[in-house]
C-alpha cells in the first residue's frame, strides 16, 4: 500500500482466500471502519489489510476448502482479539518514496 510517500507491505493472508466470495468486498468494509477511527489513511488501510489477512491466516487452519474457509473467515473476523493481531501481524514499512 502507498500514499505516494511511503510504502507498507502486508504479508498476511492465504492464497485460498482468492477462491472465497466476499474476500474482496469484506476488506473494503473493514477499511471504511478503520478510516472512521484513524486519521492517517495509509495506517488505516494497513490495519484493515492486516486484519483481513490475519483472519485469513487463522481461518485457513480450520478450513478444508473454499466453502468452509468462507464461514471460518467470518467467524474468525468476529472472534479476532488483540493478542491474535499482535502475534500474527506481518506488516512492514518498506520504504519512503
Amino acid at each position: 500500500m502507498t500514499d505516494g510517500y511511503q510504502v507498507i507491505e502486508n504479508h498476511n493472508g492465504h492464497i485460498m482466500m482468492t477462491k472465497v466470495t466476499g474476500s474482496g468486498c469484506s476488506p473494503t468494509a473493514i477499511t471504511a471502519a478503520c478510516l472512521a477511527v484513524e486519521t492517517n489513511n495509509l495506517a488505516a488501510s494497513a490495519h484493515a489489510m492486516a486484519l483481513i489477512g490475519i483472519a485469513g491466516d487463522i481461518a485457513t487452519q480450520h478450513a478444508k476448502g473454499p466453502g468452509s474457509l468462507q464461514m471460518a473467515l467470518l467467524d474468525t473476523l468476529y472472534l479476532l482479539n488483540e493478542d491474535q493481531i499482535i502475534n500474527h501481524a506481518n506488516i512492514q514499512l518498506k520504504e519512503e518514496l
